[in-house]
Parts: C-alpha cells; structure tokens; sequence
C-alpha cells in the first residue's frame, strides 16, 4: 500500500512537470487613500476648550513605553495613576491644553472621562463596544 502511494507521488511529479504552472498575476489593488487623511482629531471638552490629540505612532508609541515604565514604577513605589494621566494628557494634547484641563480641576470621575476619551480616540477605539468590567 505505501509503495504504490510512492508510485502515485512520484507519477504525478513526472506529470507537473511537463505542465508550466503559470502565476496568478492577477493582483487586486486595495486602495486605502480615502481612509488617510493625515489629520489629527479634535475633542471639545469644553464650549471654550477644543483640543487636538497628537494620535500620531511615534507620539503614541512613546505614551505606550512611559504606560509600561509606570507599570514598573507602581510595582516597586505604589500608585500614581494620576501623575501618569497628566504626563500622558501633555504628550497627547499639549502642554498648554493640559494646563488648561488642570486649572479646570476637575471632579475625578469627569476628569476619568475626558483622559479615557482623549485616550480612545488617541488610539482609534473611540466609539467601540465597551465590555463592562466582571
């Protein structure tokens, strides 16, 4: 029985190749142009206060690496979730915005909200599905 699978194999070997086995060349061009638009989003937060988010990779690697450094430092210091937020609101948003979201002080849980907003859109979540917390 394997002999003759053997065979079978080497059979249709001979058989590709006398064929030319010619490639797909038919390539399908997938354009993405309208979806870039290389422009930074704006959230107003305020009637007053509208504010760009720099939600460009590089900005948004560099928010990542200082998230996992402070991931590092709660291990070792306890928390500073806080700290962390304002650092990552100025990459985001600026200094000067920043500034003014500070001198806004505002109530924590409206504070949460805005960095959780500027966050998503930051990072192109904005708008999904939430899953609740268990």
């Amino acid at each position: 029985m394997e002999d003759q699978h053997i065979l079978n194999m080497q059979l249709s070997i001979k058989e590709m190749r006398g064929k030319k086995i010619m490639a797909k060349t038919d390539f399908k061009v997938i354009d993405i142009s309208m979806k870039i638009t290389n422009q930074l989003p704006m959230i107003r937060i305020t009637e007053d206060l509208v504010v760009t988010v720099n939600n460009r990779k590089n900005n948004i690697l560099c928010v990542q690496a200082m998230a996992s450094e402070a991931e590092k430092k709660v291990n070792e210091d306890g928390d500073n979730s806080i700290g962390f937020m304002v650092k990552a609101l100025e990459m985001l948003v600026g200094k000067e915005a920043a500034d003014k979201i500070e001198d806004m002080d505002l109530p924590l849980p409206e504070y949460k909200e805005m960095y959780n907003t500027i966050m998503s859109v930051a990072t192109g979540t904005y708008g999904e599905e939430q899953t609740p917390s268990k």
